[in-house]
């Protein structure tokens, strides 16, 4: 009963923060939307999307964990059959989505969280310490790694990368091992550039150099930095953002609604937040 106790109460943290974090997301997206058209509102697709994964969440908090142990390797081969898939269906320039009638289906998203569920289950009951144990955990991350790099999408791609370095880690991995492998991919990301398509690379040379293009490529860059600048110690205050709603950072419902809870909030605001 203790047991159960602490469990719940554990869930009822992890449930506080996160819907703590929800809620910033929501006050910042609702003020950098204000006077934006309803059908346009990225606020009002955020609340659809959030009753759709409530949903979603209380219906898997349902399901027993070990159903999920023995389900796993199913959906493992299920998503590996998608992201192959993509290649002879895909639609887009870069081959990632599934067109379903008026639906998208994007297998990547999905196999992040298929991945390290699988992952999960594999190293339940065994020593991750022993070598064949590491090595088959490496192929089991590293086929979907291969897939999603080839459609190509580098960025999700080395997500794949951290999962697998957060697992092992967890499931106890020796120092000596994250250590070494750790400097394999140091040593082998040289290797990377040379795979990396000239888009991918002209995107991270805008990362590292965005002034080389500031009214094209570089400008969303360069404006979520002076964004995040003109915030100051203490924001400009709730609703009172100029960059977002004067439309000089227009990518804002991106990952840079981050500078636009930096410019409201300012410095104490975002020490707080992280």
């Amino acid at each position: 009963m203790l047991k159960s106790f602490k469990r719940w109460m554990a869930d009822k943290e992890v449930m506080f923060w996160s819907f703590l974090l929800l809620f910033i997301g929501f006050v910042v997206l609702f003020s950098a939307s204000k006077g934006v058209l309803v059908k346009e509102s990225f606020f009002l697709k955020q609340c659809l999307w959030l009753i759709i994964a409530t949903v979603a969440g209380v219906f898997i908090k349902k399901v027993d964990y070990r159903d999920l142990q023995r389900t796993a390797p199913i959906l493992y081969l299920i998503i590996l059959f998608l992201l192959i898939l993509v290649f002879f269906l895909g639609y887009g320039g870069a081959t990632r989505w599934i067109k379903l009638g008026v639906f998208y289906l994007q297998p990547s998203e999905f196999a992040k969280l298929i991945t390290v569920l699988v992952l999960a289950a594999y190293l339940a009951d065994r020593d991750v310490r022993r070598f064949p144990v590491l090595l088959t955990s490496l192929v089991i991350v590293g086929i979907p790694f291969l897939l999603v790099l080839k459609q190509p999408n580098l960025g999700t791609a080395f997500i794949f990368i951290v999962i697998f370095f957060a697992m092992i880690y967890e499931a106890g991995a020796a120092k000596g091992q994250m250590i070494t492998l750790f400097l394999m991919g140091a040593f082998s990301s040289p290797f990377m550039w040379l795979v990396m398509k000239p888009y991918q690379r002209e995107r991270v040379m805008t990362f590292l150099y965005p002034m080389r293009d500031p009214l094209g490529k570089g400008y969303n860059l360069i404006q979520s930095i002076i964004t995040i600048g003109s915030g100051g110690l203490w924001g400009k205050g709730f609703l009172r953002g100029t960059q977002t709603k004067l439309a000089f950072l227009p990518e804002y419902h991106t990952d840079f609604i981050f500078c636009a809870f930096a410019e409201e909030f300012g410095f104490i605001g975002v020490v707080a937040l992280i």
